[in-house]
């Protein structure tokens, strides 16, 4: 199956048209490796490129910063029961840090949480007391919950396990996709879907559909570096870390949105490297480059880019479209 290259981003009957770069994000050489969410009243929520720090995107164009006790912010999920909001924050506990000529490795202990707007903990989520954990980092990448309540975690850069857990957060089981004869490498990305769960198992190239704990199916689609998921009705979206949007309908490949052209093999990649040879951010256009998170509300989808200084884009639904 071959990628096919799509003119305009149409899902479940309108088209969503690009508009500027959301204003507030600041200015840096911070590595951004964000996902993103959006509140209740219309605020982007993202990681700050230097990481520890949430920056929250307002509707009215102003933006603020808020301190949080995780490394980085890989995934952020939005709760909400219409009087309180949550966020839960996958640190994956690992940092691109400004080194030189290139940015340098730094680790420490992966974390999941949830947060108040106010960056206050209200609930943690342990990394499961198995075996394997014993000699192994806990490098948990993505979050979402089910409809009966319950979560599901992926160590996406750790052990390539999913696991479940209650609502309130006791561990329950792991699935590991052996069953499809070839293991998760790289589960970077989950999203739950009815009774389903959407597994992007980004080194494998491919989206595994779990039901009931079990492999269910596999999405027949030309990916790349399939990294997050964004489930709308019957429309689901990818995340292509190497660049563009993969776009499936009813499970059925559509194809790619704003794909990038760049070689993510290149040196540097996904940055340039300035006239002395340090690693500097990209100069970049319309495609989407590096594209890493995704989240929407009714009129919006919001998405982040990995690249040194990041990128939030934003898909407004064309009021005219049908």
């Amino acid at each position: 199956m071959e990628i096919k290259d799509l003119p305009e981003l149409h899902i479940n009957g309108a088209s969503y048209v690009r508009t500027d770069n959301l204003a507030g994000l600041p200015a840096t050489a911070g590595w951004m490796h964000s996902g993103c969410a959006i509140t209740d009243d219309g605020t982007v929520v993202v990681a700050h490129p230097e990481g520890r720090r949430l920056v929250l995107l307002e509707p009215d164009g102003t933006s603020r910063v808020v301190p949080v006790p995780a490394l980085e912010m890989h995934c952020i999920l939005h709760e909400s029961d219409g009087q309180n909001e949550s966020l839960w924050l996958v640190n994956n506990g690992h940092r691109f840090v400004h080194g030189s000529p290139d940015y340098e490795h730094y680790r420490e202990r992966g974390t999941v949480i949830r947060v108040t707007l106010r960056g206050e903990v209200v609930q943690e989520i342990p990394c499961p007391a198995i075996e394997a954990y014993a000699r192994e980092k806990w490098q948990p990448t993505s979050i979402c919950r089910e409809g009966d309540g319950g979560l599901w975690v992926a160590d996406g850069y750790g052990l390539n396990l999913v696991h479940r857990f209650s609502a309130s957060g006791e561990y329950v089981e792991t699935i590991d996709g052996s069953e499809t004869g070839v293991p998760f490498a790289c589960p970077h990305g989950i999203a739950a879907r009815g009774e389903d769960l959407l597994v992007a198992d980004r080194t494998n190239r491919r989206i595994v559909v779990l039901r009931d704990g079990r492999v269910f199916k596999i999405l027949a689609a030309p990916l790349t570096s399939p990294s997050s998921l964004l489930v709308l009705g019957g429309w689901v979206l990818v995340t292509e870390l190497h660049g563009g949007l993969a776009v499936f309908h009813d499970d059925e490949y559509i194809g790619h949105y704003a794909r990038s052209a760049d070689d993510p093999s290149r040196d540097a990649w996904p940055n340039d490297r300035d006239p002395v040879g340090q690693a500097c951010r990209p100069r970049v256009g319309g495609e989407l480059h590096s594209p890493h998170g995704i989240a929407s509300d009714d009129e919006r989808i919001i998405v982040t880019e990995w690249m040194i200084g990041g990128r939030v884009n934003q898909f407004v639904r064309d009021a005219t479209s049908k």
